[in-house]
């Protein structure tokens, strides 16, 4: 078996309901970005106290620790009744509501802002709570009417015109354009009608969002879909997260390495492979998990060699070799040059520098290979010099994966982990050359969420992950033989897994208090 794995991914059952906001880029207003002294390093907690809302069953697991987080902050509040204190968590967020949970956003990341214009929108009432937001907002340039005069207060938001809005916020406490944030590449086949597209890339690069769903046909933002409440909150604490972030760095949750990126330089999103592993000069999404290491200008690769056969094939012409220590690994660089009986990914007569890095014990793979060509192109000096910049910062941390499950086929071991990520939960099937990683988003979850990393033609791992309050899952396959797979806590969700010869599942439920309470007919 090749190990090499392709992201095939299944419905992930992430269905939105909620709200709606127009707008295109506009300059901010010049002013003071931050108050005096340092901004927070994260907005939430890792444990924000639990809100005291009367209707706390009724919200989704997944969107609990951001509504507590923006609770306990003051960015969101509960709605007070005859009932008592309710949060309303499937209740539609209007346009002038919006303006006030950005506003009280970036006030709580230390955002100085400025007096609003008094009386911009002719359809603002003046007895309207959320007025001064709406002109805050608009004077920095970062929330726009539905016309020149009018703002139309009572409209919803919907996912493409949110993702303006949040680039916009992001642009303006980050004192940056927002043409700098907004645009790349991505996996979307269902953005390219909206005017929010530069927006919907420049937020999915920023980590944002990562999409709505993906199958077997594409990936997809769902633009026009609504957003409640409790999505909103997941996305607010998302976008607070990208504001506070140093976006010259980057960190592979999988094999646990944190880096600076050269100026100019940006990596990939982490929905194919894990984030911080390919590295180029513009943004950019990766079709697949295997495509070839010169088709970038840098690509990190976990390796099961150790360093001295990872670094490349002793049939290259070596031209330069140091040992070195990488923050206490050991580690070779390699400057050589591809023959005849190299069988390199590329012609003969190339130039390419590696560097194979001793990985720590605890680590998925024995080695990381660093690489860089002298392909069409590629700016090959201008590569060389922030690989080795790259390097020369690379730290490694202990990493945020819970390993679901491990299986083997002959002599290729393989696992399955969840990786809680900003934004949401990442599933990820793992060999030592490659990974299959599937993302999906907090706000968008559901009570299940399924996924399908097919391996090679023989195998595939199923995935995926309930909510927290989810006692069991049922898998059924095709002959009506069922199985309840382990549930291991993993960030905000519970994770699990199957492993089956080629596609022999039919069903999966899950059950609370002994009642099903989501299930999925899965596709063959």
């Amino acid at each position: 078996m090749s190990g090499r794995l392709a992201a095939v991914v299944a419905a992930a059952l992430a269905l939105v309901a909620g709200s709606v906001l127009t707008g295109s880029p506009a300059q901010a207003q010049s002013a003071e970005q931050h108050d005096a002294g340092q901004p927070p390093a994260l907005l939430c907690p890792d444990e924000p106290e639990t809100a005291d809302l009367d209707d706390r069953d009724a919200i989704s697991s997944v969107h609990l620790d951001a509504i507590d987080c923006l609770v306990q902050l003051g960015v969101a509040e509960g709605l007070g009744s005859d009932a008592g204190t309710r949060y309303l968590p499937d209740g539609e967020v209007r346009r002038d509501q919006m303006a006030s949970f950005v506003i009280r956003t970036l006030e709580a990341a230390g955002a100085g802002l400025p007096a609003g214009d008094d009386g911009r929108f002719d359809d603002v009432a003046a007895d309207n709570v959320h007025r001064d937001a709406i002109e805050q907002l608009a004077a920095i340039g970062v929330a726009q009417g539905a016309t020149v005069d009018t703002y139309d207060p009572d409209a919803s938001i919907s996912r493409d015109q949110m993702a303006s809005l949040l680039l916009r916020a992001t642009a303006w406490y980050q004192d940056a354009e927002v043409d700098e944030l907004a645009g790349g590449e991505t996996n979307f086949d269902d953005i390219d009608t909206t005017v929010h597209a530069e927006a919907i890339a420049g937020s999915y690069h920023l980590g944002i969002t990562r999409g709505a769903s993906a199958d077997v046909t594409g990936a997809r933002y769902e633009p026009a879909s609504t957003v409640t409440r409790e999505q909103m909150a997941s996305f607010l604490v998302a976008t607070s997260r990208a504001m506070l972030s140093d976006p010259a760095t980057c960190t592979d949750p999988a094999l646990g390495y944190h880096l600076t990126m050269p100026e100019g330089f940006d990596t990939n999103p982490g929905d194919v492979l894990p984030h911080c592993r390919v590295f180029d000069t513009d943004r950019f999404a990766l079709d697949t998990g295997t495509e070839i290491a010169p088709a970038r200008p840098i690509r990190f690769i976990p390796s099961s060699s150790p360093i001295e056969d990872a670094v490349g094939p002793d049939t290259r012409e070596e031209l330069d070799r140091d040992e070195l220590t990488v923050d206490g690994q050991a580690a070779l660089r390699v400057e050589a040059r591809t023959t005849e009986e190299s069988d390199d990914l590329v012609p003969p007569d190339v130039e390419v520098t590696t560097y194979a890095i001793d990985l720590p014990d605890d680590r998925e793979a024995d080695t990381l290979v660093a690489a860089t060509y002298d392909v069409e192109g590629n700016d090959y000096p201008a590569s060389q010099t922030a690989l080795d910049t790259m390097i020369e910062s690379l730290s490694f941390e202990v990493p945020d994966r819970v390993d679901v499950a491990s299986f083997e086929d002959g002599d290729q071991p393989f696992t399955l982990a969840a990786l809680p990520s900003h934004d949401g939960l990442c599933t990820q099937a793992l060999t030592a050359r490659a990974a299959s990683t599937v993302c999906q988003e907090y706000a968008l979850m559901d009570e299940l969420g399924f996924h399908a990393h097919r391996i090679d033609e023989d195998w595939t791992i199923h995935a995926g992950s309930v909510a927290t309050d989810i006692d069991r899952v049922e898998i059924i396959d095709h002959d009506g033989q069922t199985e309840e797979p382990d549930l291991i806590a993993a960030g905000e969700r519970l994770a699990y897994t199957t492993a089956t010869p080629e596609h022999d599942i039919d069903e999966v439920h899950a059950y609370r208090d002994g009642q099903r309470v989501a299930g999925a007919d899965l596709p063959d």
